[in-house]
C-alpha cells in the first residue's frame, strides 16, 4: 500500500511539473465570461480499484474498476489524473458564461460540472459503457431531474441534451446503446432505493443528505469505495442520488420545463456580437433557476426564443473592455410587457463586477 501510494505522489509530481502547465491560469479575473473562471480541481486514481472522490462543494463520482477506457477501446490500468470543475452558485454560473437552454427552450438546473480524465499519455479516457462511472450531484433528490451533456453549437452555445452526441462508425453506436442501456437500468434501481428509504424516514421527504469527506489533498481524497474506515468517509449508496455517467465533458443536472403553449420571443435593439468583441448576452429566469443564452434573428439582432408571457427575468449582458474592465448591462424586466430593450452600459472593475453579479442569486 505504502509503495502503490509513493508512485501515485511521485506521478502527479512528475505530470504537474511536465505536461499539465494548461492548469496553471493567470487571474481569475481574465477569465471572466469564461469557464476557465472556476478553478479545475484535480485527482489522481488507480483505475483498477474501487474509487470515490469527492469535490469541494460536494459533486462525489464513483469510479468502479474496470470503469475507463483508452482511446482504443482498452481498459486503462495505470494512474488517471481526473479534472473537475463544479458550478453550483448562481454567481459561478454567471461569471463562467454559462447557460441552460436545451434546444432553443429553457431547462432547470440543480448545478453543472465539467468532468475529464488523462492517462500519463496526456490522451484523454471514455467511459466504459458496461461498466459506467457514476455522479452524486451536491443538491437535494427531487422527480424530474436528468442528466444533460453539453455540447458547443457553430454560435458557441452550450446546448444541453439527455443524449450522448452520436458517434460516426457502428461499434460506437453499439457501445452508446449499452450505455444508454446501462444508464436507464440503474437509474431506475437508484429511484427504487431512494423511494424505499423515504418511506423509512418520512421526516426527511425528498431531500438526501450527501455525506461530507474529511479535508484532504486531491489525492489523497480519492479513496477505495470498499475499504473500511471513519463512517463519515465509507460509501453510502443509499443516501445519495448517482447517476450513471454516458460521457465525459460538459455534465449537467437538470429537468425539462412546461412553459405553456404560447411562447413568445424577447427582442433586444442590439446587433448580434461577433467574436472578437467578447461580448455575452444572457437572459436569468429566476422561478426556475434557468439561464438562457442569445440568439441570432434573421436581421443579425439578439433575442430570446421561446419564453412564456409574463414571465419575470432579469437580462445580463457583459462586454470586456481592456484587461481589468467590463461594460455590465443589468435590467429586470416582464416577457411581453417590453419589446427591443436598449442596452444601457456601465463601466465597472473586477470587483465591483463580482458584487453586482452575487447580487443576481436565483
Amino acid at each position: 500500500m505504502i509503495r502503490k501510494w509513493m508512485f501515485f505522489f511521485l506521478f502527479a509530481s512528475i505530470v504537474d511539473c511536465a505536461g499539465w502547465e494548461r492548469l496553471v491560469s493567470p487571474s481569475r479575473w481574465e477569465k471572466i465570461g469564461t469557464p476557465q473562471y472556476k478553478n479545475t480541481q484535480v485527482f489522481v486514481i488507480d483505475p483498477q480499484e474501487d474509487v470515490e472522490i469527492e469535490a469541494d462543494e460536494g459533486t462525489k463520482i464513483q469510479f468502479p474498476k474496470g470503469s475507463l477506457l483508452a482511446q482504443n477501446g482498452g481498459l486503462v490500468n495505470s494512474p488517471v489524473r481526473i479534472e473537475i470543475s463544479e458550478y453550483y452558485k448562481s454567481e459561478d454560473i454567471l461569471l463562467s458564461g454559462l447557460s441552460t437552454v436545451s434546444s432553443g427552450r429553457p431547462i432547470q438546473t440543480k448545478g453543472m460540472i465539467s468532468l475529464n480524465g488523462y492517462m500519463e499519455s496526456g490522451g484523454k479516457v471514455k467511459v466504459n459503457p458496461k461498466n459506467p462511472p457514476k455522479v452524486a450531484f451536491a443538491s437535494s433528490f427531487e422527480p424530474g431531474y436528468e442528466m444533460f451533456y453539453g455540447t458547443k453549437s457553430g454560435d458557441g452555445i452550450l446546448d444541453w441534451s439527455t443524449q450522448v452526441p452520436r458517434k460516426t462508425n457502428a461499434s460506437a453506436s453499439g457501445a452508446d446503446k449499452d450505455v444508454s442501456e446501462t444508464a436507464k437500468n440503474d437509474t431506475q434501481e437508484n429511484l427504487n432505493i431512494l423511494n424505499l428509504e423515504n418511506q423509512k424516514e418520512g421526516s426527511k421527504g425528498n431531500r438526501i443528505v450527501l455525506a461530507k469527506y474529511q479535508s484532504a489533498s486531491y489525492a489523497d481524497r480519492a479513496e477505495p469505495m470498499s475499504e473500511s474506515g471513519p463512517a463519515e468517509r465509507r460509501v453510502a449508496a443509499q443516501n445519495s442520488y448517482y447517476y450513471p455517467i454516458l460521457n465525459f465533458g460538459w455534465i449537467n443536472c437538470d429537468r425539462f420545463l412546461y412553459m405553456g403553449l404560447k411562447l413568445i420571443p424577447l427582442n433586444i435593439d442590439t446587433n448580434y456580437p461577433t467574436y472578437e468583441e467578447e461580448t455575452t448576452y444572457l437572459l436569468i429566469i429566476p422561478s426556475v433557476r434557468s439561464v438562457m443564452p442569445a440568439y441570432k434573428d434573421p436581421n443579425n439582432r439578439v433575442y430570446f426564443p421561446n419564453l412564456p408571457p409574463g414571465e419575470k427575468a432579469v437580462l445580463y449582458a457583459l462586454k470586456k473592455t481592456g484587461v481589468t474592465r467590463w461594460q455590465v448591462w443589468i435590467r429586470e424586466t416582464i416577457v411581453g410587457k417590453e419589446d427591443k430593450l436598449v442596452p444601457e452600459w456601465e463601466l465597472v472593475g473586477p470587483k465591483t463586477l463580482e458584487k453586482r453579479i452575487r447580487s443576481l442569486n436565483f
